[in-house]
Protein backbone atom coordinates (compact mmCIF):
# COMPACT_ATOMS: atom_id res chain seq x y z
CA UNK A 1 0.00 0.00 0.00
CA UNK A 2 2.53 2.37 1.01
CA UNK A 3 5.09 1.85 -2.25
CA UNK A 4 1.62 2.68 -4.23
CA UNK A 5 0.82 5.76 -2.54
CA UNK A 6 4.41 6.71 -3.00
CA UNK A 7 4.04 6.10 -6.61
CA UNK A 8 0.78 8.25 -6.61
CA UNK A 9 2.54 10.78 -5.13
CA UNK A 10 5.32 10.78 -7.53
CA UNK A 11 2.80 10.39 -10.23
CA UNK A 12 0.83 13.88 -8.86
CA UNK A 13 4.76 16.06 -8.66
CA UNK A 14 5.70 14.97 -11.57
CA UNK A 15 1.72 15.77 -13.25
CA UNK A 16 2.27 19.35 -11.43
CA UNK A 17 5.82 19.98 -13.09
CA UNK A 18 4.49 19.13 -16.56
CA UNK A 19 1.57 21.66 -16.32
CA UNK A 20 3.73 24.31 -15.09
CA UNK A 21 6.10 23.77 -18.43
CA UNK A 22 2.65 24.03 -20.36
CA UNK A 23 1.78 26.99 -18.46
CA UNK A 24 4.56 28.60 -19.67
CA UNK A 25 5.00 27.52 -22.98
CA UNK A 26 1.59 28.92 -23.82
CA UNK A 27 2.50 32.39 -22.61
CA UNK A 28 5.74 32.13 -24.46
CA UNK A 29 3.97 31.53 -27.31
CA UNK A 30 1.55 33.92 -26.89
CA UNK A 31 4.29 36.54 -26.45
CA UNK A 32 6.07 35.68 -29.49
CA UNK A 33 3.25 35.56 -31.61
CA UNK A 34 2.49 32.03 -32.39
CA UNK A 35 0.16 31.29 -34.99
CA UNK A 36 -0.08 27.78 -34.12
CA UNK A 37 -3.44 26.54 -34.68
CA UNK A 38 -3.01 24.93 -31.05
CA UNK A 39 -1.57 27.94 -29.35
CA UNK A 40 -4.08 29.98 -30.70
CA UNK A 41 -7.10 27.85 -29.40
CA UNK A 42 -4.93 27.72 -25.87
CA UNK A 43 -4.89 31.53 -26.25
CA UNK A 44 -8.59 32.16 -26.77
CA UNK A 45 -9.20 29.50 -23.71
CA UNK A 46 -6.55 31.91 -21.97
CA UNK A 47 -8.08 34.98 -22.79
CA UNK A 48 -11.73 33.64 -21.82
CA UNK A 49 -10.11 32.86 -18.42
CA UNK A 50 -11.11 29.35 -17.92
CA UNK A 51 -8.06 27.29 -18.55
CA UNK A 52 -6.23 30.14 -16.60
CA UNK A 53 -8.45 29.33 -14.01
CA UNK A 54 -8.02 25.69 -14.04
CA UNK A 55 -4.27 26.27 -14.40
CA UNK A 56 -3.77 28.49 -11.19
CA UNK A 57 -6.26 26.27 -9.53
CA UNK A 58 -4.30 23.19 -9.93
CA UNK A 59 -1.49 23.45 -7.70
CA UNK A 60 -3.61 23.56 -4.58
CA UNK A 61 -5.59 21.12 -6.21
CA UNK A 62 -2.32 19.23 -6.13
CA UNK A 63 -1.39 20.16 -2.85
CA UNK A 64 -4.59 18.79 -1.15
CA UNK A 65 -4.32 15.67 -2.89
CA UNK A 66 -0.91 15.37 -1.93
CA UNK A 67 -1.77 16.18 1.85
CA UNK A 68 -4.25 13.47 1.45
CA UNK A 69 -1.82 10.69 0.39
CA UNK A 70 0.93 11.83 3.30
CA UNK A 71 -2.02 11.38 5.57
CA UNK A 72 -3.23 7.85 4.11
CA UNK A 73 0.55 7.16 4.06
CA UNK A 74 0.86 8.17 8.02
CA UNK A 75 -2.29 6.37 8.86
CA UNK A 76 -1.41 2.83 6.96
CA UNK A 77 2.29 3.27 8.27
CA UNK A 78 1.18 3.85 11.95
CA UNK A 79 -1.35 0.65 11.85
CA UNK A 80 1.24 -1.71 10.63
CA UNK A 81 3.36 -0.21 13.54
CA UNK A 82 0.40 -1.18 15.53
CA UNK A 83 -0.21 -4.46 14.40
CA UNK A 84 3.35 -5.50 14.43
CA UNK A 85 3.59 -8.74 16.63
CA UNK A 86 6.87 -8.31 18.28
CA UNK A 87 8.85 -11.09 19.59
CA UNK A 88 8.39 -13.19 22.14
CA UNK A 89 11.48 -11.60 23.78
CA UNK A 90 11.78 -8.08 24.68
CA UNK A 91 13.36 -5.92 22.05
CA UNK A 92 14.69 -2.18 22.01
CA UNK A 93 11.97 0.12 20.98
CA UNK A 94 11.43 3.93 20.01
CA UNK A 95 8.98 4.79 22.58
CA UNK A 96 8.30 8.04 20.96
CA UNK A 97 7.81 6.24 17.62
CA UNK A 98 4.95 4.11 19.49
CA UNK A 99 3.09 7.54 20.73
CA UNK A 100 3.33 8.56 17.21
CA UNK A 101 1.26 6.06 16.07
CA UNK A 102 -1.20 4.90 18.59
CA UNK A 103 -1.86 8.99 18.49
CA UNK A 104 -2.78 8.62 14.45
CA UNK A 105 -4.24 5.30 14.37
CA UNK A 106 -6.92 6.59 17.18
CA UNK A 107 -7.73 9.83 15.56
CA UNK A 108 -11.11 9.28 15.01
CA UNK A 109 -11.21 8.91 18.43
CA UNK A 110 -10.27 11.98 20.18
CA UNK A 111 -10.24 14.60 17.37
CA UNK A 112 -14.09 15.49 18.10
CA UNK A 113 -14.04 15.79 21.72
CA UNK A 114 -10.06 17.08 22.09
CA UNK A 115 -7.11 18.68 20.69
CA UNK A 116 -4.22 16.31 21.25
CA UNK A 117 -0.52 17.60 22.18
CA UNK A 118 2.42 15.68 21.39
CA UNK A 119 5.66 16.61 23.45
CA UNK A 120 8.73 14.03 23.15
CA UNK A 121 12.03 14.02 23.91
CA UNK A 122 14.19 14.05 20.32
CA UNK A 123 16.55 11.89 21.89
CA UNK A 124 14.63 9.65 24.47
CA UNK A 125 16.85 5.80 24.55
CA UNK A 126 15.18 3.01 23.31
CA UNK A 127 13.69 1.31 25.89
CA UNK A 128 13.71 -3.03 26.28
CA UNK A 129 9.97 -4.22 25.71
CA UNK A 130 7.42 -6.26 24.28
CA UNK A 131 6.63 -3.48 21.51
CA UNK A 132 3.02 -4.68 20.99
CA UNK A 133 2.61 -3.96 24.92
CA UNK A 134 3.21 -0.77 25.11
CA UNK A 135 1.42 0.07 21.91
CA UNK A 136 -1.90 -1.31 23.93
CA UNK A 137 -1.03 0.22 27.25
CA UNK A 138 -0.54 3.65 25.32
CA UNK A 139 -3.90 2.94 23.41
CA UNK A 140 -5.49 2.16 27.10
CA UNK A 141 -4.43 5.48 28.83
CA UNK A 142 -5.12 7.57 25.79
CA UNK A 143 -8.59 5.88 25.65
CA UNK A 144 -8.94 6.83 29.17
CA UNK A 145 -7.91 10.44 28.94
CA UNK A 146 -10.69 10.19 25.76
CA UNK A 147 -13.51 8.98 27.89
CA UNK A 148 -12.70 11.61 30.95
CA UNK A 149 -13.12 14.50 28.52
CA UNK A 150 -16.06 13.36 26.33
CA UNK A 151 -17.85 12.53 29.68
CA UNK A 152 -16.76 16.40 30.34
CA UNK A 153 -18.33 18.00 27.14
CA UNK A 154 -21.68 16.59 27.54
CA UNK A 155 -22.31 18.86 30.56
CA UNK A 156 -20.94 21.59 27.98
CA UNK A 157 -17.86 22.13 28.74
CA UNK A 158 -16.16 22.91 25.12
CA UNK A 159 -13.05 21.12 23.27
CA UNK A 160 -10.91 19.53 25.89
CA UNK A 161 -7.07 19.03 25.67
CA UNK A 162 -5.26 15.86 25.77
CA UNK A 163 -1.26 15.82 26.55
CA UNK A 164 1.24 13.01 25.75
CA UNK A 165 4.63 13.83 26.52
CA UNK A 166 8.13 11.71 26.90
CA UNK A 167 11.38 12.42 28.68
CA UNK A 168 14.23 10.49 30.52
CA UNK A 169 16.38 10.32 33.31
CA UNK A 170 19.28 8.68 33.33
CA UNK A 171 17.94 5.20 34.33
CA UNK A 172 14.42 5.38 33.11
CA UNK A 173 11.43 7.02 30.48
CA UNK A 174 8.27 8.34 31.13
CA UNK A 175 5.72 8.74 29.08
CA UNK A 176 3.10 10.62 30.61
CA UNK A 177 -0.76 11.56 29.07
CA UNK A 178 -2.85 14.54 30.66
CA UNK A 179 -6.26 15.19 30.37
CA UNK A 180 -8.85 17.97 30.95
CA UNK A 181 -11.80 15.52 32.07
CA UNK A 182 -13.38 15.14 34.93
CA UNK A 183 -11.10 13.74 37.16
CA UNK A 184 -11.01 10.86 39.61
CA UNK A 185 -12.49 11.39 42.72
CA UNK A 186 -10.20 10.50 45.86
CA UNK A 187 -12.81 8.03 47.41
CA UNK A 188 -12.96 5.64 44.21
CA UNK A 189 -9.24 6.41 44.11
CA UNK A 190 -7.62 2.56 45.05
CA UNK A 191 -10.21 1.05 42.81
CA UNK A 192 -9.25 2.63 39.47
CA UNK A 193 -6.66 -0.32 38.29
CA UNK A 194 -8.59 -2.86 39.99
CA UNK A 195 -10.20 -5.56 37.26
CA UNK A 196 -13.59 -4.76 36.08
CA UNK A 197 -14.00 -1.46 38.00
CA UNK A 198 -15.87 1.57 35.61
CA UNK A 199 -17.41 4.72 36.42
CA UNK A 200 -18.75 4.71 32.58
CA UNK A 201 -22.40 3.62 31.86
CA UNK A 202 -23.46 -0.21 31.47
CA UNK A 203 -22.37 -0.71 27.78
CA UNK A 204 -19.40 1.67 27.46
CA UNK A 205 -16.61 0.55 29.03
CA UNK A 206 -15.63 -2.93 30.72
CA UNK A 207 -13.46 -2.08 33.48
CA UNK A 208 -10.41 -3.69 32.19
CA UNK A 209 -8.11 -0.91 30.43
CA UNK A 210 -6.03 0.50 33.36
CA UNK A 211 -5.66 -2.94 34.65
CA UNK A 212 -4.35 -4.43 31.49
CA UNK A 213 -1.91 -1.08 31.31
CA UNK A 214 -1.21 -1.49 35.30
CA UNK A 215 -0.57 -5.48 34.64
CA UNK A 216 1.95 -4.67 31.57
CA UNK A 217 3.74 -2.18 33.32
CA UNK A 218 4.18 -3.78 35.96
CA UNK A 219 4.29 -7.40 35.27
CA UNK A 220 6.05 -7.40 32.49
CA UNK A 221 8.26 -4.60 32.24
CA UNK A 222 9.50 -3.94 35.73
CA UNK A 223 7.61 -0.46 35.98
CA UNK A 224 5.31 1.81 37.78
CA UNK A 225 2.39 3.77 36.47
CA UNK A 226 0.53 6.51 38.53
CA UNK A 227 -1.74 9.04 38.59
CA UNK A 228 -2.54 12.61 40.04
CA UNK A 229 -5.88 13.72 39.68
CA UNK A 230 -8.22 16.57 40.39
CA UNK A 231 -12.12 16.53 40.30
CA UNK A 232 -13.23 18.88 37.58
CA UNK A 233 -9.90 19.76 36.56
CA UNK A 234 -8.12 16.66 35.00
CA UNK A 235 -5.83 13.65 35.44
CA UNK A 236 -2.18 12.84 34.25
CA UNK A 237 -1.15 9.43 34.57
CA UNK A 238 2.82 8.79 34.22
CA UNK A 239 4.27 5.59 33.20
CA UNK A 240 7.94 4.90 34.22
CA UNK A 241 9.66 2.40 32.42
CA UNK A 242 13.21 1.27 33.23
CA UNK A 243 16.21 1.59 30.46
CA UNK A 244 17.75 -1.51 31.15
CA UNK A 245 16.02 -5.11 31.19
CA UNK A 246 15.08 -5.56 34.65
CA UNK A 247 12.96 -7.84 36.00
CA UNK A 248 11.46 -7.23 39.41
CA UNK A 249 8.96 -8.61 41.54
CA UNK A 250 5.04 -7.03 41.50
CA UNK A 251 4.68 -3.74 43.26
CA UNK A 252 1.97 -1.33 43.79
CA UNK A 253 0.98 1.55 41.96
CA UNK A 254 1.09 4.63 43.47
CA UNK A 255 -0.90 7.23 43.69
CA UNK A 256 -1.57 10.67 44.29
CA UNK A 257 -3.73 13.48 44.52
CA UNK A 258 -3.79 17.61 44.33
Amino acid sequence: ITTNLSFLKEGFLLSQIWIRQASNLIKAQLENGSRDPLAIELVKQLESGKLYKSLKNTPSVFRECFEGTNSITATVTSMLEFAHPGTTEMEPYDLNQAVRAVSMISKGRWKSVAGLQINLQHDLPLIPAYRSEINQVILNLLTNAIDAVRTKKRVGIELGIITISTTCDDDFAYLRISDSGTGIPENIGASVFHPFFTTKAVGEGTGQGLTIARNIVVRRHSGTISYESEVGIGTTFTVRLPLQNIRSEDEQSPHTFS
